[in-house]
């Protein structure tokens, strides 16, 4: 994805949540979800975003010689401001999830959680704007330190099935 382009899905971004709270800003907010999938998977500006990670997993799954399509069931928008983290989860229900980082900036990482043990050097991806990370939805996930950055962490994420 060009900077023009994420520029433009952090606008449509920012003007989503003007939509919900005219009053807020990815940096007044506690925390920001949508969700509503649709208004984020047929939304026009989103769309070569979704089609570029619809590729990636494609091209992953024949990697994996996965004889399976999988289809985008839904998408969320997640705002993290400065001092907030995203508590661990799963996203039981679906077989492969992902997230794209609209804005992220070193020193943040995304933790994996094997077997309940977390191993900050070899389970931790280091994240930064333009970066897609799918992983395994059973697969415990999340932002575990604090946002001490100057600046809200905003992704995209989703969850998909096979068809």
């Amino acid at each position: 994805m060009s900077d023009n382009y994420n520029n433009e899905i952090k606008s449509e971004i920012i003007k989503l949540l003007k939509n919900k709270d005219p009053s807020a800003s990815p940096y007044s907010i506690t925390d920001f979800k949508t969700k509503d999938s649709e208004e984020i998977i047929k939304n026009p500006t989103f769309a070569p975003l979704f089609a570029m990670i619809r590729e990636n997993i494609d091209m992953c799954c024949r990697g994996l010689n996965f004889q399976n399509k999988f289809k985008i069931v839904n998408a969320w928008i997640n705002i993290t401001p400065p001092g907030k983290y995203h508590d661990v989860h799963k996203h039981i229900g679906s077989a492969i999830s992902g997230v794209y980082y609209v804005q992220a900036d070193p020193p943040m990482q995304l933790n994996f959680i094997y077997d309940g043990v977390l191993d900050i050097e070899n389970q931790s991806e280091d994240l930064h704007a333009k970066k897609l990370i799918l992983f395994d939805s059973t697969l415990s996930h999340g932002f575990t330190h604090v946002n001490i950055n100057e600046e809200p962490k905003i992704t995209i994420a989703f969850n998909c099935v096979p068809l």
